[in-house]
């Protein structure tokens, strides 16, 4: 398992470089523009209250804080938005294809003639994809927490650390249901990618638009990003559905994957 996970690591050198590159200049982007917005807080605040609820859902998810406070300006910025983008584009490309590369590759066969079982091989790629994600995630926390102690962003440093942890677990749920289509039903090819990025843009448009009507406040507390709320973790407040909900739709997956993996024809 060991070799199986270094060498999957090795493989994604540049891909881990790159991710982790440009999320960490978005972050550090986003975040230095604070200061000068803070210094015209009244004017800026005064034009945001003019802009249609709506879209302003879209950017903060309904939450009640300033777009201009700190937990608003993070919550808006980076947390709700721009930072589950990036990294569920990371996520489920990576977790849809960690295995379907070596199938595609008929390199797959090779590393089961060794006295490695199915289960150990999976495990191998879901520890990998696990390494893999959580570098840029871990040095990009850190970026975000070193540049709001520079620009002097009045924040918690615990309440940012709750609020990573959970936008890693919320991320890794969504590469976990790829890695789960892609390893049951490999030869459907970019199914797995397909469904989880229509899971999380459902999600994140039906969260957004929730407060227009009630059948979209119903269709959305279906989907994960209804229970993630940024704003509420950068206060320093866990949600207890959230956590619910992906332990349990991680488990679900898991057992997918491992159960249909060691079923399936690899043929």
């Amino acid at each position: 398992m060991k070799e199986i996970i270094l060498w999957e690591i090795n493989r994604k050198k540049k891909y881990i470089f790159w991710w982790t590159i440009a999320i960490s200049l978005t972050i550090i982007l986003i975040l230095s523009i604070y200061p000068s917005i803070r210094n015209q807080f009244k004017t800026f605040d005064d034009l945001i209250k003019q802009l249609p609820a709506a879209f302003m859902n879209l950017k903060t998810g309904g939450a009640s804080e300033s777009m201009v406070s700190p937990i608003g300006w993070l919550n808006s910025q980076l947390y709700f938005v721009t930072l589950p983008i990036l990294f569920l584009i990371m996520s489920i490309g990576l977790g849809s294809s960690i295995l379907l590369t070596d199938e595609k590759e008929h390199t797959l066969e090779l590393v089961l003639a060794r006295p490695i079982s199915r289960t150990k091989l999976l495990l191998s790629k879901l520890i990998s994809y696990l390494i893999i994600i959580a570098i840029p995630w871990l040095i990009s926390s850190m970026v975000t927490s070193l540049t709001t102690v520079i620009i002097h962003l009045s924040i918690s440093q615990l309440h940012l650390i709750i609020a990573d942890i959970w936008l890693l677990l919320f991320i890794l749920v969504y590469g976990l249901v790829g890695f789960a289509i892609s390893t049951v039903l490999p030869k459907t090819k970019r199914l797995g990618a397909s469904i989880a990025t229509m899971l999380a843009f459902l999600g994140y448009l039906l969260t957004s638009l929730a407060n227009l009507n009630h059948y979209m406040l119903d269709l959305a507390k279906l989907f994960p990003w209804y229970y993630f709320s940024p704003s509420d973790l950068l206060a320093g407040n866990i949600n207890t559905g959230l956590s619910i909900y992906l332990l349990g739709l991680s488990v679900i997956t898991l057992l997918i994957s491992f159960i249909g993996f060691n079923r399936r024809d690899l043929i």
